[in-house]
């Protein structure tokens, strides 16, 4: 049977450039993406006056490249520039939840993915951004869902997996509800929910944490211990249905 690997230069082209997105100063993006982007038109002036395959391909593997690049750049960009940054002190800032909660077994905390709307009463360009704070003091949470809540501002930990997250906020009171998730939402968080309390009364602790991560992706009750196993095994993507894989 033949193996059809036209779509495996654009993929890793797309990956390549994503990877030396995340890792590399935003300069070397913005050239490579540059870099990219005159291939691309070179191949489609090729391909327009000679329709040669080489020519299309060229086109196919930079365009998309360039693409990727030029994604990469922004959304770099966009967070290097954030004020949500240079927040001093303890601003009260609004957030919208945008994943599921971590829970961290020894210490009972836990971290949020959020992205940061408004802080001191002011709009902001909205960022990605991780909340800190005490399992006890966080509400049930649903994607959408808005907080408002006071917090400290600190910088992500380096590393190209923080590359696109603004601040790393450290909550200083117990964060409130503002605001509800879209229906749509609240309906799949209802659903996410019964199957973790089903999987608790059938199954033992770690096979509860488990099994929704298989079905849904969500692994907020996975066991820390598990998660590690199912990392240094590369079997990360079996709880990668449709959540964290963190």
């Amino acid at each position: 049977m033949a193996v059809d690997l036209r779509l495996a230069g654009p993929a890793a082209a797309c990956w390549g450039t994503c990877a030396i997105a995340l890792a590399t100063p935003l300069p070397v993006t913005l050239v490579l993406t540059a870099t990219w982007t005159v291939a691309a038109a070179a191949g489609w002036f090729g391909w327009r006056h000679r329709r040669a395959a080489l020519a299309a391909t060229v086109l196919g593997v930079c365009g998309v490249a360039a693409a990727a690049g030029a994604v990469c750049a922004i959304r770099i960009g966009l967070v290097e520039s954030s004020p949500v940054r240079d927040l001093d002190g303890k601003p009260r800032v609004v957030l919208q939840v945008s994943g599921d909660p971590r829970v961290f077994a020894g210490n009972g905390g836990a971290t949020l993915p959020v992205r940061v709307l408004a802080a001191g009463g002011r709009q902001l360009r909205a960022v990605d951004a991780v909340l800190l704070t005490r399992v006890t003091q966080l509400p049930e949470t649903v994607p959408g869902q808005r907080l408002s809540v006071r917090v400290r501002v600190r910088p992500p930990p380096p590393g190209p997996a923080n590359r696109l997250v603004a601040a790393r906020l450290t909550a200083v009171d117990e964060p409130r509800v503002v605001a509800q998730a879209p229906p749509w939402q609240r309906w799949a968080g209802h659903v996410r929910f019964r199957l973790r309390e089903l999987s608790a009364r059938a199954l033992p602790p770690q096979a509860a944490g488990l099994f929704p991560g298989l079905v849904l992706g969500d692994t907020g009750l996975l066991d820390q211990q598990l998660r590690t196993d199912f990392s240094a095994a590369g079997l990360t993507h079996l709880t990668a249905v449709s959540g964290d894989t963190a």
